[in-house]
């Protein structure tokens, strides 16, 4: 009963191979949906600054060629999956079922990404409200 009241349906999506040029995989209906439909929620892994993503010339682990960290070599590819502000340092980076597949492309996008009304998923909304720096 709890389930049926307060559960999301997340197999809305499968992964398979994208229709776009050279873009890997991509998340695809498994049956028809309508406009304004819940495809999957998602928790996020938030980041205070994007100093995480990147990536130095180097070996971490066994340090027998130190990474420089003054030689930035290029970022993470999971920097293609979260999301951020100019305004802001924040990162928001979604790890839910099938939504690294949904097409991030700003010009051929069919979805849009919401926040979920406050308490819906169990989140505390007035985090929402809060400047990053608190």
């Amino acid at each position: 009963a709890y389930l049926e009241q307060h559960g999301r349906c997340v197999d809305h999506i499968v992964s398979g191979p994208s229709t776009l040029k050279q873009a890997g995989r991509g998340a695809f209906v498994q049956r028809p949906l309508q406009k304004g439909e819940i495809i999957t929620g998602s928790p996020l892994i938030w980041y205070p600054n994007g100093d995480f993503f990147t990536m130095y010339e180097g070996n971490w682990t066994s340090q027998d060629v130190p990474p420089d960290r003054n030689d930035a070599v290029h970022s993470q590819i999971m920097l293609n999956y979260c999301w951020t502000n100019p305004e802001s340092s924040l990162y928001l980076c979604p790890y839910g079922p099938g939504v690294q597949y949904i097409n991030h492309n700003q010009t051929q996008a069919n979805v849009k990404i919401q926040w979920a009304d406050d308490g819906e998923m169990g989140q505390n909304g007035k985090l929402l409200q809060m400047h990053p720096d608190q």
